[in-house]
């Protein structure tokens, strides 16, 4: 039985490995994976000029060349990070112009998932750093804003947030129930393996620990590397190469199932994204 292999969660530079990342994946055996945006700045875009669609440009340009020179399909994700908030805040914006410069930039996304040059919103969310309360505010609401954009396109949202607990969770899962999408279609990117997500889908950065408490945890979840694309940062968090050897690794140490993994690279995937995985 032939497993086919997900990352869930990479990015891509045009300055750093891009599609030599995903030939790494292939060389492997990895067979599909999530191209994410980045900030903005990652691709020399500065949104206060020009908005968030040439970086969403070239996010996709990268993703057209990997499925043209490799095997692997390779999908989109478009998105606002969170850490933009601050980030043009710092930089002379209000708290209110930069809050709306970035929902614009989620609203352009969602309109690149229903012309099928994405497949999800993402990642959007909180910042993973210590933020006033008023930040904090503001990035709910913007958050909120890419749940009611994804309900509108139908699609998925990966969320970018601080480390969770499972008060912060409940606070999550009563954010998402404030519209009408699925929680299983908000999927927690950088989950904690230990969490129960509630209906939220966990995507777990493949450390070997992190798998095997996630397995005992009897979650669905999907696999990612968070693999950054920085030449400044060479195989961070993960490289490309991980995932496929993490999976032989959970076959070959006993950890878990081809079963449980086709669960992981091909079923969950499938349902969260409305996509179709051959093995």
């Amino acid at each position: 039985m032939k497993i086919p292999i997900f990352d869930n969660h990479m990015h891509l530079r045009p300055d750093g490995k891009g599609i030599n990342a995903v030939k790494e994946f292939e060389s492997e055996g990895g067979t599909h994976l999530n191209n994410v945006s980045l900030p903005s700045w990652n691709y020399g875009v500065d949104p206060r000029q020009t908005g968030y669609e040439p970086a969403y440009r070239k996010t996709i340009q990268l993703t057209e060349k990997a499925n043209k020179e490799t095997d692997v399909q390779v999908y989109t994700i478009l998105g606002v990070h969170p850490a933009e908030l601050t980030k043009w805040m710092g930089s002379g914006m209000t708290l209110q112009e930069a809050g709306e410069m970035m929902k614009k930039g989620i609203t352009l996304a969602r309109r690149y998932v229903e012309e099928n040059k994405a497949i999800a919103i993402g990642e959007v969310g909180r910042p993973h750093y210590k933020v006033d309360r008023e930040i904090m505010e503001k990035s709910n609401e913007i958050m909120k804003h890419a749940f009611h954009e994804a309900e509108t396109a139908g699609c998925p949202v990966q969320l970018h947030t601080e480390s969770m607990n499972q008060k912060k969770t409940m606070e999550l899962t009563d954010l998402i129930k404030q519209t009408n999408l699925p929680q299983n279609k908000v999927v927690q990117h950088f989950a904690n393996p230990d969490l129960k997500q509630n209906k939220i889908t966990p995507s777990i950065v493949a450390f070997k620990d992190n798998l095997k408490k996630a397995l005992k945890n009897k979650q669905n979840f999907m696999m990612e590397t968070d693999y950054i694309d920085d030449p400044e940062r060479p195989g961070a968090v993960l490289g490309p190469k991980t995932i496929p050897k993490r999976t032989r690794w959970l076959i070959e140490q006993n950890h878990t199932t081809k079963q449980k993994l086709t669960q992981i690279h091909k079923d969950t995937p499938e349902k969260t994204y409305n996509i179709q995985i051959q093995q």
